[in-house]
């Protein structure tokens, strides 16, 4: 109820995404079927930009989608994507980020699509992702896994501190709420950013 409730106001901000992003898929289940958390983080802010969660195979439709998603969050577009080697990733760039014609644009205006992932700002995320998700003994249905999976984006970016910035993903990216009750305060926010829109 809560991340259904607060996605819709913490995606009405802009974000600096940097100028460098990782992006990677991870595998969860769900009634013990296979599923994927894809996510989109910035080297410079440690900002989760975008998820997916999907419970197809990994498929180019997931990554576009999960692209087009982290462009609408960010000012700019980044100047490097690192991602490992599935294919479905370079279609999600390109159908994001390169317009048709494109081709005649020197090299340094292009996005550099680079194979060699730094494990530590990933597998960080994944590691506090998979610690939770084992916490609840894996999830039951696949419209819950969804909404905890989003909550879990919101409090990673919003409420806790990272430990090599000494402040949060968001307020790194340019957005800094004045938090005193936590979830109690996004919440309120969220709930007249709800009205209001209505």
């Amino acid at each position: 109820k809560y991340s259904n409730l607060g996605q819709p106001f913490v995606s009405s901000f802009t974000y600096d995404g940097g100028d460098s992003w990782s992006a990677d898929e991870t595998q969860v289940k769900v009634r013990g079927v296979k599923a994927w958390l894809w996510t989109v983080l910035s080297k410079q802010s440690r900002m989760i930009l975008a998820t997916q969660f999907s419970p197809d195979e990994r498929t180019e439709k997931r990554a576009v989608a999960l692209f087009r998603e982290a462009k609408e969050a960010t000012k700019e577009r980044p100047r490097t994507i690192v991602t490992d080697g599935l294919p479905a990733y370079r279609r999600g760039v390109t159908r994001n980020f390169y317009r048709s014609g494109d081709s005649h644009l020197r090299h340094h205006n292009r996005i550099h699509l680079a194979g060699k992932m730094n494990p530590n700002l990933m597998e960080r995320w994944n590691g506090q992702y998979k610690e939770r998700y084992k916490v609840m003994r894996a999830f039951k249905k696949f419209k819950s896994a969804e909404a905890i999976s989003r909550g879990f984006v919101i409090h990673y970016n919003f409420l806790v501190p990272h430990g090599s910035l000494g402040k949060t993903p968001a307020q790194a990216g340019g957005v800094n709420l004045p938090f005193e009750d936590g979830w109690g305060d996004l919440i309120r926010w969220a709930t007249i950013y709800e009205h209001r829109a209505n």
